[in-house]
């Protein structure tokens, strides 16, 4: 198995995959394992789209606080279209 960033950036695909088909258990699991071995994504993109659908997918498995943390870390680094997920009327009372 790699080593690295080359194995963050498997799981890191792999989370983003399964985010895309709603297996969120899954796709947590290897978002937050990439996140793990590498904390700072080298590619401004693939760091956007693991937080973005890390951030999704903690809100559709019902953990407000993280997904809110992580949908505003996509929304910081990335484009607006990011931002709008933080509109949820399920986080809107968080801090």
């Amino acid at each position: 198995m790699p080593n690295g960033p080359y194995r963050a950036s498997a799981y890191a695909g792999r989370g983003m995959s399964f985010s895309r088909r709603a297996r969120c258990e899954e796709a947590i699991a290897d978002l937050t394992q990439s996140l793990r071995i590498d904390p700072n994504p080298p590619k401004h993109e693939v760091e956007v789209g693991i937080h973005f659908h890390l951030g999704r997918c903690l809100l559709m498995e019902g953990h407000r606080q993280q997904a809110k943390d992580h949908l505003l870390i996509a929304c910081k680094i990335g484009d607006q279209r990011f931002c709008r997920a933080l509109q949820s009327p399920r986080l809107k009372n968080l801090k």
